[in-house]
């Protein structure tokens, strides 16, 4: 089965939504994809059009928490050489200690850890820093005959390379001569690694690292043959052979022509084979997503190729409520528009805000799903804050509500946004009930109606561009005019993104109603 560009952005980023274990340590294949997904969303964000900040986006902030999962202190005894008794086979071993070394390298160039910190003696690094030059060792013996260990080698010296230590003639002058064997050739012939696109790759970015930091003059010519030998081999390049290698070329930010001559390659009416991110190759799932969206990126919001995630932090079980009560909230706005009574205190002005709440709640109450226990108006929240309703649940994170008619607060006063992001110190997702009175008076031309509404939130200071959205991929739509939107939560000096659902109840449009005679 084929899978269209579309289809590939959205499996892999469900992948992660849904399927990525997220309780244990990573094991060699999961620290892959975890890591090829953190360089592919940072890609997309810095080469959109919008200008989105890294922490602006929950799903990238969950991949580095991943990444900062506890692990063992013997785990980097593994370190020291295979053992049978933690992987199948030698590759798994090479796999897991390289990834686990790039992990470190990406933690360090996110700015989360600082290598020279990390390795000092008592600091979180301390177990890595005694292994690690042993792995290291092995990597050089190794490097010419075995890729993973090729791999190993390039990593580690770009690790080295992040710190403060000095590599002295001996390292550079082997550094070197590896290089060198990546454009050596036997009547016309690669002899190493004669398939691997990457490793060509991976070498030219490493090659401008050392250039920052070691002056010779003999690194320019390394680069012109390695990248001569990579411009021949893309040249031959099949869609269908080694195109998964691709995305790496745009990760690792090579020159320029080769970039384009890559494009080119990439077919016009863009699919992948399903075989080709499923099963043992799933972990390709990121690099045929990022191929998929280049020619995208130049005229495209970040969070318009990315769809935001509001459950990054929500088990799914705890997503399957989530929207059980959003569903009751739908439909019993949905009701009011059959009740009489309703009708006519809308029609004498007989209400007010508080009126809305007691019925939502005696809905909400009647209807509520086996992970909420009940349901408290006028909660009193540990952020200090009281929210007009809040679906207290078994397990997992309560959901505040807030009922409002609009424009009560006439941009002066303290506004539902606002007010609901600041009640959300410990979950992320939220809901604002706006009642649109029939002889509401206009808060600004701009702001009339439902249209209105969806502008003011736009115009809010919190609001992330380009995250609005009627529809969304885990909630789906409901009934009622409502829009999904996400904002930056700024508590203290903590940060953290918000899903809002703001669901509209147009009094206008009981006015027309054919019960009323």
């Amino acid at each position: 089965m084929q899978l269209n560009d579309s289809s590939v952005v959205s499996d892999w980023l469900r992948f992660l939504d849904y399927d990525l274990e997220r309780d244990h340590d990573m094991w060699q294949n999961r620290k892959t994809l975890v890591l090829d997904s953190i360089e592919v969303l940072n890609y997309i964000r810095e080469n959109s059009s919008s200008n989105v900040e890294i922490i602006s986006d929950s799903r990238i902030q969950s991949l580095f928490d991943l990444c900062q999962l506890p692990c063992r202190n013997d785990y980097y005894s593994r370190f020291l050489k295979f053992d049978s008794r933690f992987y199948n086979n030698e590759n798994n071993w090479w796999l897991d200690c390289w990834q686990t070394i790039r992990m470190k390298n990406l933690l360090h160039k996110f700015n989360i850890i600082n290598l020279n910190e990390y390795l000092l003696e008592n600091s979180d690094g301390e177990y890595f820093a005694k292994k690690f030059p042993n792995f290291f060792n092995y990597s050089r013996k190794e490097k010419a005959s075995v890729p993973l260990a090729a791999f190993s080698y390039l990593e580690c010296i770009r690790l080295i390379l992040n710190t403060d230590k000095i590599l002295d003639t001996t390292h550079l002058d082997e550094i070197k001569s590896f290089l060198k064997l990546l454009y050596e050739k036997n009547n016309g012939k690669l002899k190493y690694f004669k398939r691997s696109n990457e490793i060509r790759a991976n070498s030219l970015n490493l090659i401008r690292c050392l250039q920052k930091k070691y002056s010779d003059p003999e690194y320019n010519d390394i680069y012109s043959s390695i990248k001569k030998v990579l411009k021949d081999m893309i040249e031959v390049n099949k869609w269908d052979q080694y195109s998964f290698t691709w995305c790496t070329f745009f990760l690792f930010g090579l020159d320029k022509d080769i970039l384009l001559q890559t494009k080119s390659k990439i077919p016009n009416d863009f699919f992948v084979e399903s075989n080709w991110i499923s099963g043992a190759n799933h972990t390709r799932k990121p690099r045929y997503a990022l191929l998929a969206l280049l020619d995208k990126l130049r005229n495209s919001q970040y969070f318009e190729l990315i769809k935001p995630n509001p459950i990054v932090y929500t088990p799914y079980n705890k997503l399957k409520h989530n929207s059980e009560t959003l569903l009751v909230i739908d439909k019993a706005i949905q009701s009011f528009k059959q009740v009489k009574d309703i009708q006519q205190k809308i029609r004498d002005e007989n209400y007010n805000e508080n009126y809305f709440r007691d019925l939502l709640r005696v809905a909400l109450s009647s209807n509520k799903s086996d992970d909420v226990e009940y349901i408290e108006k006028e909660a009193f929240l540990s952020s200090g804050r009281t929210t007009d309703l809040l679906a207290v649940r078994r397990e997992g994170y309560d959901i505040p509500i807030e009922v409002k008619i609009l424009w009560r607060f006439n941009g002066e006063s303290y506004e539902p946004i606002t007010e609901i992001i600041e009640q959300l110190t410990d979950g992320n997702f939220g809901v604002i009930v706006v009642i649109n009175a029939h002889n509401n008076p206009t808060y600004k031309r701009k702001y009339t109606g439902f249209e209105g509404w969806k502008y003011f939130i736009k115009d809010h200071n919190t609001y992330i561009d380009g995250t609005i959205r009627e529809k969304d991929d885990y909630y789906g739509q409901l009934k009622s005019n409502s829009v999904y939107s996400e904002h930056m939560s700024s508590i203290g000096d903590r940060q953290k993104v918000v899903t809002l659902l703001s669901i509209m109840i147009d009094l206008s449009e009981y006015i027309r109603s054919s019960h009323l005679k």
